[in-house]
């Protein structure tokens, strides 16, 4: 007769199954931990590419308008120049203290306009308002406009005045020009988005800059890191 038993299971050490459960608790925690910190890198990323692509939107933007506003300002000083009140006035003491004034008045309404003269030839101004006009000397904007028929626009040496010359002529011939000066950063003050950003940022700072300057900033930058884009025009 021949009798078995059953042969008793053979169990792991009490400390070797706390260790194996160690390493496994130790494995997950890992495993997720790293997850948690690949999704988070990968939010922040895309979260800071988000707001950046709103940074150049806002610019562009902003850019467009004071592109659409210059360019009115261009349109509205050139018809003004061709008004034959201005050329009148070139040559009518009374015109200069009568109707000139008026004509200023409603020119530099709403416009952040500087200044506001009539020159006659030579760059001497018949009639001013504003700041005064430039000597003729110091000018190229002016001597540019007077020699050659033209409208000229440039920057000045501020950074926050544009200079517009339009030429007065009479049947082609230059008899003065029309000088207006316009602030340029309360123009880029009053055309700036409104409201926060839409990422949530309490401050958005705003600096305009040719190729080789900075002219100047709106919102200036306090003590805190910031994220920068450029935008230039065409």
């Amino acid at each position: 007769m021949t009798v078995t038993t059953a042969s008793p299971g053979i169990t792991p050490p009490r400390s070797m199954r706390k260790r194996m459960i160690g390493l496994f608790v130790l494995f997950v925690t890992l495993t997720v931990g790293t997850l948690t910190l690949l999704t988070t890198l990968f939010l922040s990323r895309h979260m800071e590419q988000d707001r950046r692509n709103d940074l150049v939107n806002m610019a562009r933007h902003h850019l467009l308008r004071m592109e659409e506003r210059l360019a009115l300002l261009t349109e509205h000083t050139r018809r003004l120049a061709d008004n034959h009140f201005i050329l009148n006035a070139l040559m009518d003491p009374q015109g200069q203290g009568g109707y000139l004034p008026k004509i200023a008045a409603n020119f530099i309404a709403g416009r952040d306009v500087m200044t506001f003269a009539l020159v006659d030839f030579d760059g001497n101004p018949v009639f001013e308002q504003g700041q005064k006009v430039p000597e003729f000397n110091r000018s190229p904007s002016l001597r540019q406009a007077l020699s050659m028929g033209r409208l000229v626009t440039a920057i000045d040496a501020t950074g926050q005045r544009l200079e517009m010359v339009v030429p007065v002529q009479y049947y082609q011939t230059i008899q003065g020009a029309l000088l207006v000066t316009f602030d340029l950063q309360a123009m880029a003050q009053h055309r700036l988005p409104v409201g926060k950003h839409k990422s949530g940022a309490e401050e958005v700072v705003f600096t305009w800059m040719t190729k080789d300057r900075i002219l100047f900033t709106i919102h200036q930058a306090s003590q805190q890191a910031y994220l920068t884009e450029e935008f230039m025009a065409d």
